[in-house]
């Protein structure tokens, strides 16, 4: 049994000799819509360039500001641009989860972030430094992770 493409060759020499249609104005159409689409996935790349440059000059621009306005008002202000997010939806129980990833381009600025000075914190409570530990807290109960108060204000 003879393959497909000696079908589609055979179906072919036939039409040519029946004059059906000619083979060159079919190959000329084919070669001119083949050009076409080449032109404009060329026009397509460049305009993609062109758009991937802009977000690029724009993101970085936006890590400058924002690391200029942490120095101006002298707090951490929290670091981190979302390169890509996953969303995963369980319809029965409407639990919702949510995976951000890190763009490691912008980690090079990390330090312009964490090392802002930090925002002055009000203390309301007086500090109780830990006879076990000799660990100073501000806790209202003196309570930290090697020594919990009781109710009754002892130790346990």
């Amino acid at each position: 049994m003879p393959g497909k493409t000696q079908i589609a060759e055979l179906r072919l020499q036939a039409s040519e000799v029946s004059g059906d249609f000619k083979v060159d104005a079919l190959i000329n159409r084919c070669i001119g819509q083949l050009e076409a689409a080449e032109a404009r996935i060329a026009e397509l790349e460049v305009k993609a360039e062109e758009v991937n440059g802009w977000y690029v000059k724009m993101k970085s621009r936006m890590l400058a500001a924002d690391a200029e306005l942490a120095k101006i008002k002298g707090d951490a202000v929290p670091f981190g641009y979302v390169e890509a997010k996953s969303a995963i939806k369980v319809v029965k129980g409407h639990t919702r989860f949510a995976a951000l990833t890190m763009e490691p381009k912008g980690k090079k600025c990390l330090p312009l972030f964490t090392h802002a000075q930090p925002v002055p914190v009000v203390v309301l409570s007086d500090s109780y430094t830990c006879p076990r530990c000799k660990r100073t807290t501000t806790r209202p109960n003196g309570e930290h992770y090697c020594h919990v108060k009781s109710a009754d204000g002892e130790g346990e």
